[in-house]
């Protein structure tokens, strides 16, 4: 190898965009790895379409594979024993001797993006191996949640399976005879952190990776101007948790029909599109890119994030917190978080019409905005965090 600090990454999805969520704090992981000079080897799982699109360049690979020593991507199996295995489907459909050959051949550490691709630590092949895991949840907590907003009678039984299969895995990964050594947990959440670390896990809070650059001027953006002031929301819309974060916004909506709305988001069922497009005053903006998504967070005068649920970390607060209205929540999502204290908060459901109009009659001032961006940005520092990944690995925040 070029360098003593290569590593491997074991990616459940391979980053493309439009990103949101986990992909996104993936792609922003790569490249500040990349700028601060590790070696790195992807390894990514994919779907069979997505196998297809990028075989045929229908999709393009993104724009950081040319900066990595090696970039493999897997089909993931969905034979019918992924989705009957004891094992979460997360994980069944993620596990394959392709990977297990290919990670035996590289590098010695191994970080895995997700508990979803951690079946690897199973493999005999991999006995001399230092596998790490990036957490982005605690599982059983995160699809417990999902269970608990699914209004579909089978999703709502099959995250309450899968959260329970989950809990399992939970406890085979703190029985170190199970697996291969587990060198150590990095969390994004610091209050799952404590969680790992109290089952006697070598857990370390390291911040998520996001996005801090101010949006860049272009069409993508003049395509969604949207009149000021606005409240929005965004996310990815598949997920039961947002889907049921909609339904709290359309209700807020009617109840305070002077103000503009925008919800933007992927992959939202086409009964939520059109439930979306119906509201008087709300804008629907459908998958945007990254330019117009920062633009829409910027400038928005409120951004609610009407969930109380916690498991990982919601990044579509973070970059909220980077744009210059209120960003108003759920007290009980919050607490206990080192940024808690820049969020606007509600107690109760009742309160959030209240809160949202002292929030929209109270603009931040400029002092106040700055020294929040400040903070965000430190603490999210990119170049920093990926400094404390490289120490945490290898025992030094400078390749060698």
């Amino acid at each position: 190898m070029g360098s003593r600090h290569a590593l491997q990454l074991v990616l459940f999805d391979l980053p493309i965009a439009p990103l949101y969520g986990g992909t996104a704090e993936v792609d922003y992981k790569i490249r500040a790895l990349l700028d601060l000079g590790l070696e790195l080897h992807i390894h990514a799982w994919v779907s069979s379409t997505l196998d297809r699109q990028l075989r045929s360049g229908a999709r393009a690979l993104p724009d950081w594979h040319q900066r990595v020593a090696t970039l493999r991507w897997y089909p993931r199996p969905m034979a019918l024993r992924t989705w009957l295995s004891a094992r979460p489907h997360a994980v069944a459909s993620r596990s394959g001797t392709a990977l297990n050959k290919a990670l035996a051949q590289g590098p010695r550490d191994i970080l895995l993006e997700g508990w979803q691709v951690s079946a690897c630590m199973a493999a005999p092949a991999l006995g001399h191996h230092r596998f790490w895991v990036r957490s982005h949840n605690r599982e059983s907590q995160y699809y417990r949640m999902q269970a608990h907003s699914a209004t579909n009678v089978f999703k709502k039984i099959y995250y309450n399976i899968e959260s329970f299969r989950w809990r399992r895995m939970e406890l085979w990964v703190t029985n170190a005879a199970s697996h291969q050594p587990l060198a150590g947990v990095m969390s994004l959440c610091p209050l799952e952190t404590r969680l790992y670390q109290n089952e006697g896990l070598n857990a370390f809070y390291a911040p998520a990776f996001v996005r801090l650059a101010p949006p860049k001027a272009g069409p993508a953006i003049e395509r969604q101007q949207v009149a000021a002031p606005y409240v929005m929301y965004h996310g990815r819309l598949d997920i039961p948790d947002n889907q049921q974060a909609v339904q709290n916004v359309l209700r807020l909506a009617s109840q305070c029909p002077e103000f503009s709305w925008v919800v933007a988001g992927s992959k939202a069922p086409i009964t939520l599109v059109r439930q979306l497009q119906a509201m008087n005053g709300l804008q629907w903006v459908d998958t945007p890119d990254d330019t117009a998504l920062d633009a829409l967070v910027q400038n928005a005068a409120v951004h609610v994030i009407p969930s109380k649920g916690r498991a990982g970390l919601r990044l579509k607060m973070i970059h909220a917190l980077m744009g210059t209205g209120h960003v108003l929540v759920h007290r009980d999502a919050v607490e206990g978080l080192p940024w808690a204290r820049w969020v606007t908060t509600v107690d109760n459901d009742k309160d959030w019409a209240q809160g949202l109009r002292i929030a929209m009659a109270r603009p931040l001032e400029g002092l106040q905005l700055e020294q929040r961006h400040r903070e965000i940005r430190a603490h999210f520092d990119p170049n920093q965090n990926a400094g404390l990944v490289c120490e945490l690995i290898f025992g030094s925040r400078v390749p060698t």
